[in-house]
């Protein structure tokens, strides 16, 4: 038996008469290679063509498929990228959770007296972490008043507030001792 191997086929030339790679593919029939395209039985031409058809539109469904899910991911791609284009878009969706921060600028306040604070951030927040005693840390410094006991938050909530953004309001309670206005960082996270 003789195996052949084919690395690269554009033409097959055989008593004269040319055949492209196409037809070359096509003549294969029940084991045997026909050298003229014309002795092919029609069905079995119309059987390779509707194949090949067949591949051509399940390749574009599944591009047309994930150019979609790329693009609903953020990333704009289209359907006729290129697979290292498709690829490269993947690779810049961002992954993990989504986090943002504020400073929320709470009023003066007498002991025992409520207000509320509104941000909006561009997600929904599942955590929210709001640092009420006047410190923080930037660079691995602590900075800031020591405001213990000056304010407390009773209620925390979420909400939409346009197509794309949600409001968080925070509902403030003044603490033990009066303050006058105090700015807060806040950091949320998805």
């Amino acid at each position: 038996m003789i195996h052949l191997r084919i690395n690269k086929l554009t033409t097959f030339t055989s008593s004269g008469s040319s055949l492209s790679a196409f037809d070359f593919l096509k003549g294969f029939h029940n084991g045997s290679l026909f050298t003229n395209i014309s002795s092919v039985p029609a069905t079995r031409q119309k059987d390779f063509d509707t194949r090949i058809t067949e591949n051509f539109t399940l390749v574009s469904d599944v591009k047309k498929n994930v150019a979609q899910a790329i693009t609903d991911k953020g990333i704009q791609t289209s359907p006729d990228a290129t697979g290292a284009q498709m690829a490269a878009n993947i690779r810049a969706i961002k992954t993990g959770k989504k986090t943002d921060r504020g400073v929320i600028t709470i009023p003066a306040l007498s002991p025992g007296q409520t207000t509320s604070v509104n941000l909006v951030v561009y997600f929904k927040p599942s955590t929210v972490v709001l640092n009420l005693d006047g410190r923080y840390m930037v660079d691995g410094v602590m900075q800031g008043n020591d405001w213990t006991n000056r304010h407390s938050v009773y209620d925390i909530r979420v909400v939409p507030y346009d197509s794309t953004n949600w409001m968080v309001t925070f509902f403030i309670r003044g603490g033990t001792i009066a303050t006058g206005q105090q700015h807060n960082y806040a950091l949320f996270i998805e």
